[in-house]
């Protein structure tokens, strides 16, 4: 056939294609790979287009089979160069093809046949190749992933979410927290993943053939199969899926593009009765003494109601209201139930947990459902882990040790009970146990503490044993259980009826109940969330009158439980962030503690593989560790047996993964994957025998959108435009800075010099023009400073690129006051610098001001540096606005930062458009500016940085 033949065969079939699926399930997208073709087809077509390339150019007429061709080699696409493979397995593409020819080809099967279009930030980066990928539906290397996250997740999904696959798709990309930068980038896309995810898990039905080509999709589920543990995944993510679905009344049918599906849910739902509330557990630590916990629930379920709160659930640190530690890291409250001890009694009228970052939804659930208790006291039921758990209710029951609390002191001490120390302020204890035959004497005392002997009715969870129970009145189960309850009365009842929610049609009649006769009930599936089980009693003996008793029942879904990462277990790994690139690894950028029993030792291994292959690069067997390992151990252990093992540091700029390992034997095992960023530009550094070699990977656009620069040392802010050169660059000796520019995206390298034999070699002297105070000139500075500050770090010789990056972002800064400031401030840095001391800080600081009351505005700014050093950036910037009011007649707390933020290099994305302002206004008040630096050298004299630390110029200044 030849390629106009092809072309006819292939309209004919999209345009097939297209009225089938408008027919059945609306306006969902079609992908590339839906051709149709047997794998000989396939490669009949292949050899077609190769024959027509090697003497012409590729035509318009030719468009669909160039499509198909494109979409196949997305489909075997691994993370490595898609353009670069293009264009070696196709003859003299790089002669007469065009990547830009490809994307308007796509572009036009998406608006003649409804083709899938590319959407998100991945998209708007790599605008070329995001068209085959995208229409590759699911490339081999993600396969793995999505069925590992669809078997994670599997008991989420419920028949709503298939009825609009862009909320599964949402779902999906909220969970897929460890997943591989890759998919993490394919998640950018809801609709195409639900899709995906559908046509899989529904893989028998009419509706899952009428999302993606059954032809199509056997070929996903064949290739997806062949590896033994994805097939394992798929398999029990598709029969709880089937059983789920028949419980819920059959298989969904899925909505069409941009049509409402099954009603979203509310963003500010009247009662949000999700299951959040969190549990106070106190734990004995001596014979009379408690701490107290906050128990965090699993916040996961909320990204199946509420999936755009995925950003802030995944990278915002939670802040527990009294914690007596940090906040916990990002993803923590994803990951299971977190215990966190108080060291204060929060107040009534604040949630108990928060998060760093804001979102409206997030805010009014938490309003509704992050309150501790409510009241004065509190009572906790002792149970036999001895453990003491938050109650419900203030009813106490025979035979039960309590423990209860009071937010006064226990003034009177009341007979057989005892008050006990808690290591918590704000509130008080006291210790009993309620004999097995309560007296009228017990009940005297009971009263006296406000307390209540339930003695009507009792209740407890039968058959399979609860997730949570807390013996009283709330009780919690999974997803995967069938929740029962058995009940029984002290006394004869006329009649006893059950509701689940307030709603009639869940009532289970009993009528008469005659005392101390055990019933069961079991209940019909219930939702994820929070349930209230209403009992009501009639007493045979009818001047008892009527009775209502409450019980909570939350259903939750189970969490997967992974060696090493459970939330409480005896061996638990932190990672913040959880799922960190290459680079973050690399230069320190990622805080990794180790728990587990004191004094255990625990071995590990560290990994790196090259792009594009199995086979590891370098593989470095750790020395033991012992447990606990805190994150400043964690880094002084990487950066010694890793960072500074040459053989490691060599192979870094080639690799493309790093696998962290630590195994503590039979307590479990961590596992961290760690890849280079995915970007449309970036660099890759070779040493070689004469001079660094550096070379730019590009994937978006073509070549001619590159441009090249670069910085040497000696003038870090002078540019050296660099011409296009496939095979890369040579390096000069000294090193210097490399930048790549595609479009609106750049990438920077730091690059060493090649020899580094002393400290001598470290010496940089950066002539930097300061004679042109201009804004213009200014903001130059100013950009350069944070170019290099933001630039990567070479593999070879990091502490040595750190110390050259440093110094060159402090004599960008320096110029930049100077050219503000004006005067003799930059010789007084410059003999500051010399020093580097704190006992340099009084004659810099003599330098701020020479008249009065300024010179009294100096003196506490030399005298205050060492307070300031221990306080947050935010009371510095306090604490600073503070004294220009009182000294200088000006208090401008926004001025104040901005001086601070530009003192220490990080103004420019803060300040956005008021930049220029800024600079206007310190020229204005330059003692202001003086001051900041002088604060910003001070603090960073104070601050002793660790001998390994990767932070930036100036210690003590990471804004955040």
């Amino acid at each position: 056939m030849s390629l106009a033949d092809w072309q006819q065969r292939l309209e004919q079939h999209f345009e097939q294609l297209r009225k089938q699926r408008t027919g059945s399930v609306g306006n969902q997208p079609i992908f590339a790979l839906e051709h149709g073709l047997s794998s000989e087809e396939l490669a009949q077509l292949r050899q077609n287009i190769h024959a027509h390339i090697q003497s012409a150019l590729p035509l318009k007429g030719h468009a669909l089979p160039w499509v198909v061709y494109a979409a196949e080699m997305g489909y075997r696409y691994s993370g490595d160069e898609y353009w670069q493979t293009f264009e070696a397995e196709t003859p003299r593409w790089t002669l007469f093809g065009s990547r830009t020819w490809i994307r308007r080809r796509f572009e036009e099967f998406h608006a003649r046949f409804g083709g899938a279009k590319p959407t998100g930030r991945w998209a708007e980066w790599f605008t070329n190749i995001c068209w085959p990928i995208t229409h590759a539906i699911l490339p081999k290397d993600l396969q793995r992933q999505l069925a590992k996250i669809l078997y994670e997740n599997r008991h989420a999904f419920s028949r709503e979410l298939f009825d609009a696959p862009e909320r599964l798709g949402a779902l999906i990309a909220a969970r897929s927290l460890n997943a591989s930068t890759r998919f993490r980038k394919l998640a950018q896309q809801p609709l195409l993943l639900g899709q995906i995810a559908t046509a899989l898990l529904l893989e028998d039905r009419d509706d899952a053939k009428s999302l993606i080509l059954p032809s199509t999709l056997r070929r996903i589920a064949t290739d997806l199969e062949r590896e033994r543990q994805s097939k394992i995944w798929l398999s029990a993510a598709r029969h709880i899926t089937a059983t789920r679905l028949r419980a819920q009344g059959g298989i969904p049918r899925p909505a069409a593009a941009g049509a409402p599906a099954t009603p979203a849910p509310e963003s500010h739902p009247a009662k949000p009765e999700l299951g959040l509330e969190p549990r106070m557990i106190a734990k004995p630590t001596g014979a009379k003494t408690f701490d107290l916990y906050a128990e965090i629930p699993n916040l996961a379920p909320l990204l199946i109601r509420f999936p755009e709160l995925s950003d802030i659930l995944n990278g915002s640190r939670c802040i527990v209201a009294g914690a007596a530690g940090a906040p916990l890291w990002q993803s923590r409250v994803l990951r299971g139930t977190q215990l966190v001890r108080l060291a204060t009694w929060p107040a009534a009228n604040e949630p108990l947990f928060r998060f760093e970052r804001s979102h409206p939804t997030l805010e009014y659930v938490l309003s509704a459902e992050s309150f501790r208790r409510p009241g004065d006291q509190w009572l906790f039921r002792i149970a036999t882990d001895g453990l003491a758990y938050e109650m419900r209710s203030l009813n106490v029951r025979a035979g039960g040790n309590y423990l209860l609390l009071r937010s006064d002191p226990f003034a009177d001490p009341i007979e057989e009970t005892n008050v006990v120390a808690l290591n918590c302020t704000g509130v008080h204890g006291l210790q009993f146990s309620v004999p097995a035959a309560v007296s009228d004497t017990w009940i005297q005392r009971l009263k006296a503490l406000v307390l209540d002997h339930a003695k009507t009715l009792e209740i407890w969870p039968a058959g399979t044993p609860p997730a949570a129970w807390d013996g009283e009145a709330r009780v919690e189960w999974l997803t995967t259980d069938i929740p029962v309850l058995a009940v029984r009365s002290d006394h004869p009842l006329e009649d006893m009826a059950v509701l689940v929610d307030g709603n009639e049609w869940s009532r289970i009649q009993f009528g008469r109940v005659p005392a101390g006769k055990t019933h069961f009930m079991e209940f019909p599936e219930l939702p994820t969330g929070s349930h209230r089980v209403t009992f009501r009693l009639q007493a045979s003996d009818r001047r008892l009158g009527h009775e209502t008793i409450h019980l909570s029942v939350v259903i939750r879904e189970p969490h997967e439980w992974t060696p090493g990462v459970t939330a409480q277990g005896a061996f638990i790994v932190l990672s913040d962030p959880p799922t960190p690139t290459l680079e973050q690894l690399w230069e320190g950028r990622v805080a990794i503690e180790i728990h587990g029993p004191n004094g255990r030792q625990v071995s590990g291994s560290i990994t790196l593989y090259e792009r594009g292959t199995d086979h590891p690069l370098t593989q470095v067997v750790l020395p033991p560790l012992q447990l606990p390992a805190t994150g400043a151990q964690w880094e002084e252990y990487f950066g010694k047996y890793v960072r500074g093992n040459k053989s490691v540091a060599s192979c870094y700029d080639m690799a493309q993964a790093c696998v962290v390992e630590i195994n503590a034997d039979e307590l479990g095992r961590f596992r961290l994957e760690c890849e280079r960023e995915f970007e449309p530009v970036r660099w890759a550094l070779r040493r070689g025998p004469e001079c660094y070699h550096a070379k730019v990977v590009s994937d978006r656009g073509e070549d001619k959108s590159l441009s090249v620069v670069h910085y040497a040392m000696a003038h870090p802010e002078s540019p050296e435009v660099l011409d296009a050169a496939a095979d890369g660059y040579d390096v000069p000796l000294g090193g210097g800075l490399y930048t790549a520019t595609a479009d609106d995206f750049t990438r920077s390298i730091l690059v060493p010099p090649f020899q580094i034999r002393s400290f001598q070699d470290l010496k940089v002297k950066s002539e930097i023009d300061i004679r042109d105070p201009s804004v213009t000139h200014l903001l130059e500075l100013l950009a350069a400073a944070e170019r290099w500050a933001s630039a990567r770090m070479a593999g070879a010789d990091l502490l040595a690129s750190i110390q050259i990056r440093d110094r060159v972002v402090d004599a960008l800064l320096r110029a930049i006051a100077s050219g503000i400031v004006g005067g003799n401030w930059h010789r007084e840095e410059d003999i500051y610098r010399r020093r580097s001391d704190p006992g340099a800080l009084p004659r810099l600081c003599e330098a701020i001001a020479t008249r009065n009351p300024e010179k009294g505005f100096a003196s506490v700014i030399e005298r205050d540096v060492a307070s300031l050093a221990e306080l947050p950036i935010s009371a510095r910037v306090s604490r600073l606005n503070a004294l220009c009011g009182k000294f200088i007649g000006m208090s401008n707390a926004w001025l104040v930062e901005f001086a601070l933020r530009l003192s220490s290099g990080c103004v420019r994305e803060w300040a956005a458009a008021n930049l220029e302002k800024g600079i206007t206004d310190l020229q204005k008040r330059p003692i202001l500016l003086r001051a900041a630096r002088a604060v910003v050298l001070g603090v960073d004299a104070c601050i002793t940085q660790a001998a390994n630390d990767v932070g930036p110029a100036y210690a003590g200044w990471k804004w955040e």
